[in-house]
């Protein structure tokens, strides 16, 4: 097959349109998402034991990256509908509100991964199925970074990362944050 010129450049601009960073193509995944949250969102509690073991261990052998350093609070969601909320716990932070998560099933309180963000929105799955969970990153104020995390194999692992340009007032990151729930922290918390 051979293609004329003009089909071979209105190809090429194509392809280049779809690589730009910031450009609404970097969107993630629109998703069902029914709330989001963010570390102001995390409710004071004692964390059950084998959680908080885990964590206080991972800590004292890695260090800490940022500038947090309580395991009493978590966000509660219950993403697999089974009625025990799972435990997202925000055990490393820095000054920007960027967090590494731990995230723990709510039953038998099984770590599910470590997500990286200063915002997450999710949902809640009915049937034991495990819903996507799609995060922000800060990386100063003309970028955010998104990514999906999704359930495979009793753990949820991180997509590649998306730059988005512009700032929350205008652009494509604007546009991102509008098509998005409003951040409501759950059971009780105090929303921002």
């Amino acid at each position: 097959m051979r293609l004329g010129r003009e089909t071979l450049r209105s190809l090429i601009a194509l392809e280049l349109l779809m690589l730009t960073p910031g450009s609404s193509a970097a969107a993630q995944k629109s998703g069902s998402f029914t709330s989001g949250f963010e570390l102001q969102c995390a409710e004071t509690l004692t964390l059950p034991a084998p959680i908080h073991d885990l964590l206080e261990e991972r800590i004292r052998r890695e260090g800490r990256l940022g500038v947090a350093n309580r395991l009493d609070r978590a966000v509660l969601w219950d993403l697999n509908g089974d009625g025990a909320p799972e435990f997202f716990v925000p055990y490393d932070c820095g000054n920007s509100g960027n967090c590494i998560w731990g995230l723990f099933e709510g039953r038998e309180f099984r770590h599910l991964g470590d997500l990286e963000a200063f915002r997450a929105y999710v949902s809640t799955s009915g049937n034991g199925k495990w819903p996507p969970i799609e995060v922000c990153l800060g990386a100063g104020t003309d970028y955010t970074w998104m990514a999906t995390y999704s359930h495979h194999r009793n753990r949820y692992d991180r997509g590649t990362w998306q730059p988005m340009a512009g700032t929350r007032a205008s652009g494509p990151l604007r546009r991102y944050f509008a098509s998005r729930p409003e951040i409501q922290c759950p059971h009780g918390a105090s929303s921002p």
